[in-house]
């Protein structure tokens, strides 16, 4: 599953291989966060996070471990999904 301020979608984990089964993808729960919070001044007040059902462990997704690597990105992550659409098919 996942999980957006955007957008919330589901996938089967079996048909893409590289996610974790039987867990949730978030990001951008900054929202939750007081604006005057250590997190929110240092990173921007977003994040995303991979949540286990299994092990209720949450682990990072797709950030730079060295901090002083890790940059405010504005506007905060969304989750981005192709699909097609009859409105922009071009028929023959």
């Amino acid at each position: 599953m996942f999980v957006g301020r955007s957008r919330s979608f589901a996938v089967r984990a079996a048909e893409y291989p590289g996610l974790n089964p039987n867990s949730i993808y978030f990001t951008n729960h900054w929202f939750l966060m007081p604006p005057r919070s250590p997190v929110y001044s240092a990173y921007g007040g977003h994040d995303i996070g991979i949540f286990d059902y299994k092990s209720k462990t949450i682990s990072p997704c797709y950030y730079p471990i060295d901090v002083q690597n890790f940059k405010r990105i504005m506007p905060a992550p969304m989750w981005f999904t192709p699909s097609p659409s009859p409105h922009f098919c071009v028929s023959n």
